[in-house]
């Protein structure tokens, strides 16, 4: 009798051999470029000429984003008043001055609120040898004592050359009770609630707020709690009340 050898297949073998090995050095290669791109920075001074240079090589013409006015990237999770729009800065202000206080952000119609304990907000403004933390070296200027109102201050007039709008803020002193009955039944005390408001008011044009940036008012709240509104600074024009009224 003839014996007849089995033949023996390798090639299914050999193919999963190679599609694990090509597996391992796809693996490798994307563990390199996340390593890569997150101890990686951005450097303004490259990137501009790069994307000049694609956009006159492949198209006819590609998005130029501004990087001065991207989000700022920094190597510490902590806010600062150097960085962001006006109202992250604000934020980061108060964040550093104050223990509590609530925020809310509406970029959609450009607003700011912000809740915080008058007692808070007062010691702040009425802190002695306050200066512009804007004007100090190092960001850590921010947490230091005595830098809010002038700060604050600087951060709602804005800038010219950096294209930064004028802001303006509405204060509002919540109290226990209506401001308009308080005017007939007690208005002893309803003068001490305005002096109160009042010399806040008077502190922040002391530190160079103008008045039409400014207004202060009581409401019925929960008490001793000051309520912000922080909003773009539209002048009036009385032009444009008459072209609307057309």
């Amino acid at each position: 009798m003839k014996h007849r050898r089995r033949k023996v297949s390798t090639g299914t073998a050999r193919s999963v051999g190679g599609q694990i090995l090509a597996l391992s050095l796809f693996i490798m290669l994307l563990a390199f470029f996340i390593i890569l791109n997150a101890i990686s920075t951005l450097e303004e001074t490259r990137v501009d000429p790069v994307m000049r240079s694609l956009s006159e090589a492949f198209a006819t013409r590609v998005d130029q984003t501004d990087l001065r006015d991207s989000p700022s990237d920094l190597e510490t999770p902590e806010k600062s008043i150097h960085h962001g729009s006006v109202f992250e800065r604000i934020d980061a202000l108060f964040s550093a001055q104050m223990p509590s206080y609530q925020v809310h952000i509406d970029e959609r119609n450009g607003e700011m609120y912000v809740r915080v304990p008058y007692r808070v907000f007062e010691s702040a403004v009425l802190a002695t040898l306050q200066g512009n933390a804007l004007e100090m070296e190092g960001e850590q200027a921010a947490f230091l004592p005595g830098f809010f109102a002038p700060t604050l201050v600087a951060l709602m007039q804005g800038d010219a050359d950096q294209d930064r709008p004028v802001y303006r803020m509405d204060m509002i002193l919540n109290i226990r009770g209506n401001p308009s009955h308080l005017r007939n039944q007690n208005p002893q005390r309803l003068a001490g609630h305005i002096g109160r408001i009042t010399d806040l008011s008077d502190r922040l044009e002391e530190a160079g707020l103008q008045e039409n940036l400014m207004s202060a008012g009581l409401m019925d709240g929960e008490s001793d709690m000051m309520d912000l509104l922080f909003r773009r600074h539209v002048p009036y024009s009385p032009v444009d009340e008459r072209e609307s009224r057309r």
